[in-house]
């Protein structure tokens, strides 16, 4: 038996207006036993529904519920949980989506206990969005003293996460891409040196590490643009939304891999969701380092703004045209 639940639906792939909020249905009468049924009070917005809803990754079948994170109180457990209990506060976040709801039903894998001196909008900040630049900047960019970072949309969610994540690393010098109206601003946050995307081609500097989520033709640039050494992380396509080419169609085109080799140099990319299914150890250590940096005060996650299910266009809209300084969050109500 089932009842419903308000819930973001994408109903096929396609535009804005195939996402609808609708009551849909949830088990919450039989929980498998590695299940929490949370009671959701916020969730984060994401590229990768963007992504989702225009059928960037076509193995997530339509209609489907969005949403890969979120914050709230658990309600029901299954009968082997071991790590919860009814009346706790727990973050989520499952890269295959499913938690834009009133309710979510979410395997214990996908949770994690918090601290109490945390906010419901400081947590809900860190999965995506910290988590990446997280292992962006030190599983894959192996950050050190004294290197330099280029991060590409340096105001966004990663982008500030990014930044505040490699002041805690001595002498790091950081650059950055953004729009012409958010320079200033990308400086106040942080930003070493700042300009648009129309100039990185006139940029004299190289990097240590370059942290993209454009992809699509910037990816032959940011290569250039690498010292001896130096290392590019693929986080995203954004540059291909709107395009009629598959994301995948012109990254890989774009590597020169003669130029690897005689440059030392390498490209990775990097899918957080997938780390999680198979570090979940590792991920867990560093959500935990990620929630004491919170607590010390190294790291505060920027909440640019916040609306209720009922405006999820308004929110992806929000995200599509670069206006977010941070992170775009929603409420069911």
């Amino acid at each position: 038996m089932s009842d419903k639940v308000k819930s973001i639906i994408l109903t096929e792939f396609g535009g804005l207006d195939k996402i609808k909020v609708m009551d849909w249905p949830i088990n919450s009468t039989n929980l498998r036993t590695k299940e929490l049924e949370v009671k959701v009070s916020i969730c984060g917005v994401n590229f990768a529904d963007v992504y989702t809803r225009l059928g960037f990754l076509p193995h997530l079948e339509t209609p489907r519920v969005l949403g890969l994170e979120c914050v709230g109180t658990v309600v029901n457990v299954g009968m082997e949980v071991d790590q919860f209990k009814i009346g706790q506060r727990v973050l989520c976040y499952r890269w295959t989506g499913g938690l834009y709801r009133e309710r979510v039903i979410v395997e214990e894998k996908y949770c994690f206990t918090v601290p109490d001196s945390l906010s419901d909008e400081q947590l809900v900040c860190l999965p995506s969005q910290y988590l990446t630049a997280y292992f962006a900047l030190f599983d894959f960019g192996n950050l050190r003293p004294n290197q330099t970072v280029l991060m590409h949309s340096c105001v966004g969610g990663v982008g500030c996460a990014v930044t505040q994540l490699c002041k805690t690393v001595p002498n790091v010098t950081i650059h950055g891409t953004t729009s012409a109206h958010k320079l200033e601003v990308a400086r106040l946050k942080g930003v070493h040196h700042v300009f648009t995307l129309a100039d990185l081609n006139k940029q004299n500097h190289r990097y240590d590490i370059i942290i993209d989520p454009l992809g699509g033709p910037y990816s032959s640039i940011n290569q250039s643009l690498l010292k001896h050494l130096g290392r590019s992380i693929l986080i995203g396509a954004t540059s291909m939304i709107g395009s009629k080419d598959p994301p995948s169609s012109s990254t890989g085109n774009s590597v020169e891999y003669l130029d690897l080799v005689m440059n030392n140099r390498s490209i990775s990319g990097l899918h957080v969701g997938l780390i999680c299914e198979n570090a979940p150890l590792r991920v867990k250590a560093c959500m935990e380092h990620l929630f004491t940096l919170c607590m010390e005060e190294k790291i505060a996650p920027i909440v640019h703004a916040t609306f209720t299910f009922d405006q999820i266009q308004n929110a992806q809209e929000e995200l599509l045209e670069r206006r977010n300084i941070g992170k775009i969050l929603l409420r069911p109500h």
